[in-house]
């Protein structure tokens, strides 16, 4: 389960936004290594669902995490390509494969709650808490949490 992050200090935090499976997710910029399309990728055989292939990616063979499948969210219309942001856990370099990229925000903590129980489970284990951007609803990750949900499958 991810750790709950909340902040009420009125700080603001900067925000990576992304769409997966219809719902805007914040990831902190200091979390996110660069944002790649990934226009190429290799299909691993054997490998599981989550795995959407490997990638070159400025001169390193990257993982591309397919969250949609990680998540058990429905299934990517195209799995050849696509929007994502690198991340490194562990001395890895993931790419993790999104629908959308929103944009960078500066968003405040002073509105920020725990994830509500009403929130789909599977994206409860990703989130850490919630945040408002544009009266929008942003599910709040970090790398951490985000790969811990993908290396228990």
């Amino acid at each position: 389960m991810a750790q709950a992050l909340i902040r009420n200090d009125g700080q603001t935090g900067t925000y990576l936004l992304f769409v997966l499976g219809g719902q805007t997710f914040g990831i902190g910029v200091e979390d996110v290594q660069s944002v790649e399309v990934l226009t190429d990728l290799t299909s691993v055989p054997l490998s599981g669902d989550h795995i959407g292939g490997v990638s070159q990616i400025h001169g390193h063979i990257v993982t591309a995490i397919d969250m949609r499948a990680a998540l058990q969210l429905h299934t990517r219309v195209t799995a050849a390509s696509g929007i994502s942001f690198m991340l490194e856990n562990k001395g890895n370099q993931y790419c993790i494969l999104i629908d959308e990229l929103v944009g960078v925000f500066d968003l405040n903590y002073k509105n920020s709650d725990k994830v509500p129980e009403t929130v789909d489970r599977q994206l409860r284990k990703i989130s850490t808490n919630v945040l408002r951007h544009e009266g929008q609803i942003i599910l709040a990750t970090t790398a951490d949490s985000l790969m811990e949900s993908v290396l228990t499958l």
